[in-house]
Protein backbone atom coordinates (compact mmCIF):
# COMPACT_ATOMS: atom_id res chain seq x y z
CA UNK A 1 0.00 0.00 0.00
CA UNK A 2 0.94 3.87 -0.62
CA UNK A 3 1.14 6.04 2.06
CA UNK A 4 -1.85 8.37 1.37
CA UNK A 5 -3.66 11.49 2.74
CA UNK A 6 -7.39 12.31 3.62
CA UNK A 7 -8.08 15.69 4.14
CA UNK A 8 -8.71 16.85 7.73
CA UNK A 9 -12.38 17.51 7.21
CA UNK A 10 -13.12 14.07 6.73
CA UNK A 11 -15.03 12.68 9.57
CA UNK A 12 -12.33 10.12 10.48
CA UNK A 13 -9.07 12.62 10.25
CA UNK A 14 -6.86 10.12 9.18
CA UNK A 15 -2.93 11.23 8.94
CA UNK A 16 -1.21 9.77 6.40
CA UNK A 17 -0.32 6.20 6.17
CA UNK A 18 -2.37 3.23 4.83
CA UNK A 19 -5.82 4.34 4.32
CA UNK A 20 -8.52 2.64 2.88
CA UNK A 21 -12.14 2.75 2.11
CA UNK A 22 -14.72 0.65 4.60
CA UNK A 23 -17.96 0.74 5.87
CA UNK A 24 -21.16 1.08 3.76
CA UNK A 25 -19.61 2.38 0.72
CA UNK A 26 -17.50 -0.65 0.80
CA UNK A 27 -20.56 -2.85 1.71
CA UNK A 28 -22.13 -1.42 -1.47
CA UNK A 29 -19.34 -2.16 -3.97
CA UNK A 30 -19.46 -5.14 -6.15
CA UNK A 31 -16.46 -7.44 -5.51
CA UNK A 32 -14.13 -8.85 -7.97
CA UNK A 33 -16.65 -12.03 -8.34
CA UNK A 34 -19.47 -9.64 -8.90
CA UNK A 35 -21.18 -9.55 -5.41
CA UNK A 36 -22.40 -7.14 -3.40
CA UNK A 37 -22.92 -7.01 0.19
CA UNK A 38 -25.61 -4.71 0.26
CA UNK A 39 -28.05 -4.31 -1.97
CA UNK A 40 -28.04 -0.15 -2.40
CA UNK A 41 -25.93 1.12 -5.25
CA UNK A 42 -23.33 3.83 -3.73
CA UNK A 43 -24.61 6.83 -5.69
CA UNK A 44 -28.01 6.46 -3.34
CA UNK A 45 -25.96 7.79 -0.28
CA UNK A 46 -22.49 9.35 -1.00
CA UNK A 47 -21.94 11.27 2.28
CA UNK A 48 -21.37 7.26 3.83
CA UNK A 49 -17.88 7.20 1.91
CA UNK A 50 -15.64 6.45 4.62
CA UNK A 51 -11.99 5.31 5.51
CA UNK A 52 -10.13 3.08 7.61
CA UNK A 53 -6.94 2.50 8.73
CA UNK A 54 -3.59 4.17 10.06
CA UNK A 55 -4.46 7.80 11.85
CA UNK A 56 -8.47 7.15 11.61
CA UNK A 57 -10.87 6.52 13.88
CA UNK A 58 -11.32 2.80 12.96
CA UNK A 59 -7.60 1.08 12.38
CA UNK A 60 -8.30 -2.51 12.24
CA UNK A 61 -4.34 -2.80 10.72
CA UNK A 62 -2.73 -3.74 13.70
CA UNK A 63 -4.77 -7.00 13.50
CA UNK A 64 -5.48 -7.62 10.13
CA UNK A 65 -2.92 -6.28 8.38
CA UNK A 66 -3.69 -6.57 4.18
CA UNK A 67 -6.24 -8.99 4.68
CA UNK A 68 -9.31 -8.22 3.14
CA UNK A 69 -7.86 -5.29 1.08
CA UNK A 70 -8.22 -5.10 -2.43
CA UNK A 71 -6.22 -2.75 -4.41
CA UNK A 72 -7.51 -0.79 -7.29
CA UNK A 73 -4.62 1.05 -10.23
CA UNK A 74 -7.19 3.94 -10.93
CA UNK A 75 -10.54 5.36 -10.73
CA UNK A 76 -11.71 4.49 -13.72
CA UNK A 77 -10.83 0.91 -12.08
CA UNK A 78 -12.99 0.78 -9.26
CA UNK A 79 -16.76 -1.26 -9.72
CA UNK A 80 -18.80 0.77 -11.84
CA UNK A 81 -21.98 0.37 -9.51
CA UNK A 82 -20.13 2.00 -6.48
CA UNK A 83 -19.02 5.55 -6.68
CA UNK A 84 -21.15 8.68 -8.69
CA UNK A 85 -18.81 10.29 -11.33
CA UNK A 86 -19.52 13.69 -9.55
CA UNK A 87 -18.38 11.77 -6.32
CA UNK A 88 -14.42 12.56 -5.75
CA UNK A 89 -12.58 10.50 -3.49
CA UNK A 90 -9.81 12.50 -1.18
CA UNK A 91 -7.46 9.74 -1.97
CA UNK A 92 -5.03 9.40 -4.39
CA UNK A 93 -4.15 6.19 -6.74
CA UNK A 94 -4.05 3.20 -5.97
CA UNK A 95 -7.53 3.05 -4.64
CA UNK A 96 -7.42 0.59 -1.65
CA UNK A 97 -11.39 -0.70 -0.61
CA UNK A 98 -11.93 -3.30 2.03
CA UNK A 99 -14.03 -6.05 0.76
CA UNK A 100 -17.43 -7.33 2.50
CA UNK A 101 -16.16 -9.28 5.32
CA UNK A 102 -13.14 -6.64 6.17
CA UNK A 103 -15.92 -3.89 6.10
CA UNK A 104 -18.05 -5.98 8.50
CA UNK A 105 -15.07 -6.38 10.70
CA UNK A 106 -14.74 -2.78 10.47
CA UNK A 107 -18.15 -2.17 11.60
CA UNK A 108 -18.10 -4.46 14.45
CA UNK A 109 -14.92 -2.74 15.57
CA UNK A 110 -16.44 0.99 15.75
CA UNK A 111 -19.73 -0.94 17.31
CA UNK A 112 -18.28 -2.93 19.82
CA UNK A 113 -15.00 -0.85 20.66
CA UNK A 114 -15.50 2.89 19.89
CA UNK A 115 -19.00 3.51 20.60
CA UNK A 116 -20.30 0.50 22.78
CA UNK A 117 -23.57 0.05 20.83
CA UNK A 118 -25.12 -2.13 22.32
CA UNK A 119 -28.68 -1.31 20.43
CA UNK A 120 -29.30 -1.14 17.12
CA UNK A 121 -26.14 -2.51 16.25
CA UNK A 122 -25.01 -1.02 12.31
CA UNK A 123 -23.72 -4.79 11.14
CA UNK A 124 -26.97 -6.41 9.54
CA UNK A 125 -24.35 -9.59 9.30
CA UNK A 126 -27.35 -12.02 7.63
CA UNK A 127 -28.51 -9.50 5.03
CA UNK A 128 -25.21 -8.64 3.84
CA UNK A 129 -23.05 -12.08 4.29
CA UNK A 130 -24.36 -15.07 1.43
CA UNK A 131 -22.77 -18.28 3.48
CA UNK A 132 -22.48 -19.36 7.15
CA UNK A 133 -18.87 -19.69 6.39
CA UNK A 134 -18.38 -16.17 5.81
CA UNK A 135 -20.41 -15.08 8.65
CA UNK A 136 -17.80 -17.03 10.46
CA UNK A 137 -14.61 -15.55 9.21
CA UNK A 138 -15.86 -12.67 9.91
CA UNK A 139 -16.48 -13.30 13.45
CA UNK A 140 -13.41 -15.20 13.86
CA UNK A 141 -11.31 -12.31 12.26
CA UNK A 142 -13.00 -9.85 15.13
CA UNK A 143 -12.26 -12.66 17.53
CA UNK A 144 -8.45 -12.12 17.36
CA UNK A 145 -9.44 -8.19 17.95
CA UNK A 146 -11.43 -8.85 20.92
CA UNK A 147 -9.09 -11.57 22.35
CA UNK A 148 -6.22 -8.78 22.28
CA UNK A 149 -7.91 -5.78 23.62
CA UNK A 150 -9.43 -8.39 26.29
CA UNK A 151 -6.95 -6.75 29.01
CA UNK A 152 -6.88 -2.86 27.68
CA UNK A 153 -9.46 -0.12 28.47
CA UNK A 154 -10.75 -1.16 24.64
CA UNK A 155 -12.18 -4.42 25.93
CA UNK A 156 -15.33 -5.67 24.53
CA UNK A 157 -18.14 -7.14 27.11
CA UNK A 158 -18.52 -10.97 26.75
CA UNK A 159 -22.02 -11.29 27.47
CA UNK A 160 -22.56 -8.35 24.54
CA UNK A 161 -20.24 -10.02 21.84
CA UNK A 162 -21.85 -13.35 22.47
CA UNK A 163 -25.70 -12.24 22.72
CA UNK A 164 -24.80 -10.55 19.31
CA UNK A 165 -23.16 -13.50 17.42
CA UNK A 166 -26.27 -15.52 18.66
CA UNK A 167 -28.47 -13.22 17.50
CA UNK A 168 -27.11 -13.35 13.66
CA UNK A 169 -26.86 -16.92 13.96
CA UNK A 170 -30.77 -17.40 15.09
CA UNK A 171 -31.56 -14.99 12.25
CA UNK A 172 -29.23 -16.67 9.40
CA UNK A 173 -31.01 -20.11 10.09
Amino acid sequence: MSNQRVPDQQQNQCSPGKVYISFYAALNMIDPSGNSGDWHSYTLWPENLRYAGEGCDVNTLPWLQDKGLITYPAYDSLPRLCLSRNHSIDLQPPFIVANHRRAAVDLLYKDFVLTRNTRGRTVDMDGWIDTDEAIQAIFDDFQVIVDDLSKTSLKVDPADWRNYQNMIWEMAA
